[in-house]
């Protein structure tokens, strides 16, 4: 079975939001640089003992720690997309975006782009995941082989594909 497609930058950024939200250590991040201010701030509480500060001034301190907590990730989700437009605009794009072929052979996959033909043996696939518009098929902890949805002719075609992986994956 072969497929052909063209990763575009969206969808480039796209495998780099979905890593994001789906790594544990990149969750852990985040939920670190939720909890840094919230925290220093009870600390200086606690340090402080503010005896003679106004309720009212705590209370600011408080609901700006809250604000904080759900300001974080979406900080952090455009501060990835800029970052990962920056780095692509930084070189040609070369075998990241534009035209693939991936074709599933019997004991391994051939992904050909524009600058570069890879074989990857099926043993060498981690997982296999999506989002509502990607395929990814993970070939290291970062690394993944990108395919929209809109290279499939229909939802058959795209199971069928999905199948074929599964069957000589064992995943």
């Amino acid at each position: 079975m072969t497929i052909s497609y063209t990763i575009t930058q969206d969808d480039y950024v796209r495998f780099n939001l979905f890593h994001m939200k789906n790594s544990p250590s990149q969750k852990r991040m985040v939920l670190f640089l939720q909890m840094l201010f919230p925290i220093m701030l009870f600390l200086l509480f606690a340090i402080t003992k503010p005896s003679g500060t106004p309720v009212f001034f705590w209370a600011i301190v408080a609901a700006l720690s809250a604000i904080w907590v759900f300001v974080v990730p979406r900080s952090v989700k455009r501060s990835t997309r800029r970052q990962v437009l920056r780095l692509l605009r930084e070189g040609r794009g070369n075998g990241i975006t534009g035209d693939y072929t991936l074709a599933l052979q019997d004991a391994h996959i051939i992904e050909t782009g524009e600058f570069r033909r890879t074989e990857i043996p099926y043993s060498g696939i981690e997982r296999v995941v999506h989002d509502d518009a990607c395929l990814y098929i993970y070939i290291g902890s970062i690394v993944a082989i990108i395919v929209p949805f809109s290279a499939f002719k229909d939802e058959s075609e795209k199971q069928l594909f999905l199948e074929r992986i599964q069957e000589k994956t064992k995943i």
